[in-house]
């Protein structure tokens, strides 16, 4: 990807809106059965335009990650149709990390290309070095990574992981962690993000 591009500009209210959103799933304790519930997580799902969320029983029926930030960026106020996976799949969505590179690439300003540019509320692909280009896996940044440097991390929520749940608990479901900016084979740090402009939120579509 182009190193060239600059992200659209900041709004704190709009990411503190993400991150509310996020962290209000964390704290209900999302799960992946058969520990948990998968009710919450068809719910993701459905809000992502997977087909036949409804089947959605086990780990390992569908990979989640993004359709968990899709759900959480909706309720902060980005345009439903925007998130959703489509057919084909270079017409974008948050269904996999490929399509959330379509989505990012298909106008300007939504591309983030530099982990020193990470806000609360981006969305990001995180990955390996050696594997897909664009990412293996999609989270939610919850904190800028400060100090900044190689060795920085920035903390997030995110779905389909393993990681922190409320009350000192370790599961599989709807978790925090932190990622390290740079990727190692160990470890799958940061990609790309994704910030929305003014015109992915419901009301703020350009018309003319």
């Amino acid at each position: 990807m182009s190193t060239t591009q600059t992200p659209t500009a900041y709004d704190p209210r709009r990411g503190a809106a993400v991150v509310a959103a996020a962290l209000a799933e964390w704290k209900s304790g999302v799960r992946e059965p058969p520990a948990g519930d998968p009710t919450r997580i068809r719910e993701y799902l459905r809000t992502c335009g997977f087909a036949r969320p409804e089947d959605y029983d086990s780990d390992g029926d569908a990979e989640w990650c993004g359709a968990f930030a899709a759900f959480c960026l909706v309720s902060s106020g980005v345009r439903p149709d925007l998130v959703r996976q489509k057919s084909p799949p270079e017409a974008g969505g948050l269904g996999s990390t490929y399509r959330l590179r379509c989505l990012v690439t298909a106008a300007p300003g939504r591309l983030i290309t530099l982990a020193s540019d990470l806000r609360p509320g981006d969305v990001v692909s995180v990955g390996r070095p050696g594997r897909a280009r664009w990412g293996e896996h999609i989270v939610i940044c919850t904190e800028k990574p400060t100090p900044f440097d190689e060795a920085s991390r920035f903390a997030t929520v995110e779905g389909n992981a393993s990681g922190a749940g409320p009350g000192g608990l370790r599961y599989e479901g709807v978790v925090r962690r932190t990622r390290p900016v740079m990727p190692s084979s160990s470890a799958k740090g940061f990609i790309f993000g994704y910030r929305p402009i003014p015109a992915d939120y419901i009301g703020e579509m350009q018309h003319g």
